[in-house]
């Protein structure tokens, strides 16, 4: 499920696609990822990963860690957002 830009609502698809980019920071206060994915013909969408999806063949990810960064997620009082905070060990 993909959560394009500025959307309330998820995008929920059935078809297969190949992952062509997916970026975004995990932290122990939460992940925010964002995929682009593309069919057969390839039309491609993206937006906010979501829970629930599901990869029916194989996805090579690799993750970078930042020893010397410390991640976290915290409130912002404008957006309301939990807004990424990056900050030295």
């Amino acid at each position: 499920m993909i959560r394009p830009a500025n959307q309330p609502d998820a995008l929920s698809r059935v078809e297969m696609f190949e992952i062509v980019s997916l970026v975004g920071t995990l932290s122990p206060d939460g992940s925010h990822l964002h995929i682009s994915i593309s069919d057969n013909l390839g039309n491609t969408i993206g937006g906010h990963l979501l829970e629930g999806s599901i990869i029916h063949t194989t996805a090579e990810i690799v993750i970078g860690e930042a020893n010397h960064l410390k991640f976290s997620r915290e409130t912002d009082p404008v957006t309301t957002y939990k807004e990424l905070k990056i900050s030295p060990r």
